[in-house]
């Protein structure tokens, strides 16, 4: 599925998700140096069991920054799934990643 009625929520919501990226993402040493800035966009599947599949680059920045976003996906814990007519469904997700020197 494309989209559901609700939409797979990274656990503990938004907030939650920023503050993973924050965390976790490790910006290449070519990315430091070249002051690379700007949002790479992941598409994956969240599964009905929460799980992240098949993760890809849908708009990537070069630099290492596509790799980092990927990594960064591919360790994410379980999503809550999303639902559709009261079921889980699997739903294709995109997920923004930005890259700055703030």
């Amino acid at each position: 599925l494309f989209s559901a009625e609700k939409m797979p929520k990274f656990p503990g919501g938004y907030t939650a998700l920023k503050r993973y990226i924050k965390k976790s993402l490790q910006v290449s040493e070519q990315a430091k140096q070249q002051k690379v800035e700007g949002t790479v966009q992941v598409q994956f599947i969240v599964e009905v069991n929460g799980s992240i599949q098949s993760p890809r680059i849908a708009k990537g920045l070069g630099y290492g920054c596509d790799e980092a976003a990927l990594s960064l996906v591919k360790g994410m814990p379980k999503w809550i799934p999303g639902k559709h007519n009261g079921e889980e469904v699997a739903v294709y997700y995109n997920l923004p990643i930005k890259f700055s020197e703030k």
